[in-house]
């Protein structure tokens, strides 16, 4: 039996306060200008959207797709429609 080692790493930074790990929801990240880590946040849109700047990377958490017409997921001519499963969003 082989024993998984994880690394540690901390959730916030201790620079700038940030969080320096992947939200479970959807979420933006980019290069903190103060301490120059990656960081993961979400900027709300006027709307209640999601807003991504240029140069900022879009995150959604993973994806599970079914053939089942009782799941989550709609497939559409245009494209694929996946409500989110978490409408809160943090500041």
């Amino acid at each position: 039996m082989t024993e998984e080692i994880l690394e540690y790493k901390p959730r916030y930074c201790s620079d700038c306060g940030q969080s320096l790990i992947k939200l479970d929801t959807w979420c933006a990240s980019s290069h903190c200008t103060d301490c120059g880590k990656e960081i993961f946040y979400i900027r709300q849109n006027d709307d209640g959207g999601v807003r991504v700047e240029d140069g900022e990377k879009f995150h959604i958490p993973e994806i599970t797709l079914s053939l089942d017409p009782n799941g989550q997921g709609r497939f559409f001519r245009p494209g694929l429609v996946i409500p989110p499963k978490n409408n809160s969003f943090h500041k």
